[in-house]
């Protein structure tokens, strides 16, 4: 996703060391906890803002996902209501849940993520979208399967060498210029009854 911007450094991605990975996660984590302090949260704010410009930016130039384009510029817009100039609200009134919904909200954002890392929690409602640590999964498939295929898929099945599969990501992008939901369930729903005999599905993960 960074790739635009590494573009400008003398020998791309090759020229840093391994661990800058690690800058972008931890300073969005800094941010998150910026924001629980009166003291730093303004300055958690603009941070807040900028990575999602950047990212709206890269998208953006990209031309893909264009469903989450609202999403971006909406949590920047959320981030300044909730906490620009806000020198009231203290940690503790953020983390202590006192009415339902502000339990709930804590729950869905703070506590179930959490599981994803044990995969019994959705990666995406987990805000893992582009954290390349989510499922995915190609279509093996065979000639008989191709030929019944209708023609609008061909372009995103590799035929090039063995085995031949269709790329369910590459589809999605092509139909809705979106990333496919990155769970098994869905993988599975993919495959036509029809095909199901000729087609194998084989999730994988990132790291694999």
């Amino acid at each position: 996703m960074a790739e635009p911007l590494l573009r400008f450094l003398p020998h791309g991605a090759k020229s840093l060391p391994l661990f800058t990975g690690l800058i972008v996660p931890l300073l969005e984590i800094c941010t998150g906890l910026g924001l629980l302090t009166r003291k730093f949260r303004n300055a958690s704010v603009i941070l807040a803002v900028a990575t999602h410009a950047v990212i709206l930016t890269l998208l953006i130039s990209a031309g893909e996902n264009t469903v989450v384009w609202p999403w971006n510029i909406a949590m920047c817009f959320m981030v300044l209501i909730l906490f620009w100039q806000n020198r009231e609200t203290t940690a503790k009134q953020i983390l202590v849940p006192k009415r339902v919904l502000q339990a709930l909200v804590l729950i869905l954002f703070g506590v179930l993520p959490v599981l994803s890392l044990f995969g019994l929690w959705d990666s995406y409602l987990s805000s893992a979208l582009y954290s390349g640590n989510n499922y995915r999964a190609v279509i093996y498939v065979n000639r008989p399967a191709i030929d019944r295929l209708p023609v609008v898929l061909y372009p995103h099945i590799w035929q090039r060498t063995e085995p031949w599969f269709l790329d369910m990501n590459r589809w999605a992008y092509d139909e809705l210029n979106v990333p496919i939901y990155p769970e098994p369930r869905v993988f599975r729903t993919v495959t036509p009854g029809s095909y199901a005999h000729t087609w194998r599905i084989l999730p994988i993960s990132s790291s694999e």
